[in-house]
């Protein structure tokens, strides 16, 4: 594990795209650094809870349009969470991200995710968990960029899909946007899965740009905003 101190957030990949771009390397935050998390936890919002959706939709990883009807998740709930939950959140990402393993190219960078590199993103940015019955059901990394929030990974392993989880990730970080000022989201999603993108569009973001990963000339990523007016 790297012994460097930790980079800033600017020296983040930017866009850390859904499904594309790892995080960057970064040694585990220092005691200063956790304490300086856990300050930042106390000015944002409790514990969200969240009543079943009209209509389930599923988080990055999965097909927005599934005709399979599951009962809406009792409990579900989104909290921020801490810098002890990296290996936790790494977990959740790679499982929500196995089966586009060999279908992406070039190859999804949430499946090198580990718990150094969520411990990185924690440290300089943000990280929600949905719990549902003590258990933990989706994650969602994301960063404050000038004048938004920034949404780097969203998760919800293939059992927790089309029960709420997804939409419960974003409404937590849309309230968390409106509450703190900021005036819009942003993401990004790749070409080859337009069902993510149509999960995006069903939450009011649209496309406004579409990137090339370095070294390749045709766009490989959608990048999307949701103004908050």
């Amino acid at each position: 594990m790297p012994t460097t101190a930790r980079p800033p957030v600017s020296a983040i990949p930017n866009p850390i795209r859904i499904g594309s771009a790892a995080l960057a390397e970064a040694a585990p935050a220092s005691a200063n650094t956790t304490a300086q998390a856990h300050a930042k936890r106390a000015q944002l919002p409790r514990d969200i809870p969240f009543p079943p959706p009209r209509r389930s939709l599923m988080a990055a990883s999965g097909d927005a349009n599934a005709a399979t009807a599951v009962p809406p998740m009792a409990g579900l709930a989104v909290r921020l969470a801490t810098p002890e939950e990296a290996p936790l959140i790494a977990t959740l990402v790679t499982e929500a991200f196995a089966e586009y393993r060999g279908r992406l190219v070039p190859e999804s960078g949430a499946l090198s995710e580990t718990p150094a590199t969520v411990a990185a993103w924690l440290a300089a940015g943000y990280g929600a968990l949905a719990e549902a019955g003590g258990e933990a059901v989706g994650a969602a990394l994301f960063r404050r960029e000038p004048g938004l929030l920034y949404l780097g990974r969203l998760a919800v392993p293939p059992q927790h899909r089309r029960r709420g989880v997804a939409a419960a990730l974003l409404g937590f970080i849309e309230a968390e946007a409106r509450r703190t000022g900021f005036g819009a989201l942003a993401l990004g999603v790749r070409i080859a899965l337009p069902e993510n993108r149509r999960l995006f569009e069903a939450h009011g973001f649209r496309e406004i740009a579409r990137l090339a990963h370095p070294g390749f000339v045709e766009p490989t990523s959608v990048r999307m905003i949701k103004p908050l007016a």
